[in-house]
């Protein structure tokens, strides 16, 4: 860092050598300084960002998974291995976490993630991972593709546990069975 006389911090990188004389001492440094200040500062942003990305996710419950297409290769967070209970070191692929998804969501899931690649449209879908139990965790799943700078296209996702909203939409639903049931009942008796 390099502080200006105008007091304007900067961020330099020097690249130099030192020449010497026949017995060895050196008698001139030569170099070259550029500023990288803007890069440095970008690289903090991104840094903030990736931090506030992670600590948004971890208060939603969620995870990110970026999908080969070509290969079925998956790349996941942590969190999207738990969320989608893969075994921490086996490798991650399309159909391993298809393998994941209630047979009764799989087909629905597959065409959705086919439609988004072959269209390269945005995608959304809820899903049911079957638990010990015979309960279900829910989760939606969204994203998009993209060019990797490779050229490939690829899929990028984000999954969030949304459990807690479907049990919320459940009772509801009981709740308004029930009501209907007492008003049927009420308007009987009169």
């Amino acid at each position: 860092r390099y502080l200006t006389p105008s007091g304007k911090e900067l961020v330099l990188e020097e690249h130099g050598w030192a020449e010497f004389d026949p017995a060895q001492r050196p008698i001139r440094r030569r170099g070259i300084a550029a500023d990288v200040t803007a890069r440095t500062q970008g690289h903090e942003e991104l840094q903030q960002r990736e931090k506030c990305l992670r600590l948004a996710l971890t208060a939603a419950r969620g995870g990110t998974w970026l999908l080969d297409p070509t290969t079925g290769d998956c790349t996941v967070s942590n969190e999207a291995r738990e969320l989608l209970r893969l075994p921490g070191d086996a490798p991650c692929t399309l159909q391993a976490i298809l393998r994941q998804v209630h047979p009764g969501d799989r087909p629905r899931v597959r065409a959705c993630l086919e439609t988004a690649i072959r269209e390269t449209a945005a995608y959304r879908v809820e899903l049911r991972i079957p638990l010990p139990g015979g309960n279900n965790r829910w989760l939606s799943a969204q994203g998009e593709p993209f060019a990797a700078a490779s050229g490939q296209r690829q899929l990028l996702g984000l999954i969030l546990d949304i459990s807690e909203h479907k049990s919320g939409e459940e009772a509801l639903r009981v709740a308004g069975q029930r009501k209907d049931d007492l008003l049927g009942m009420v308007a009987h008796e009169l």
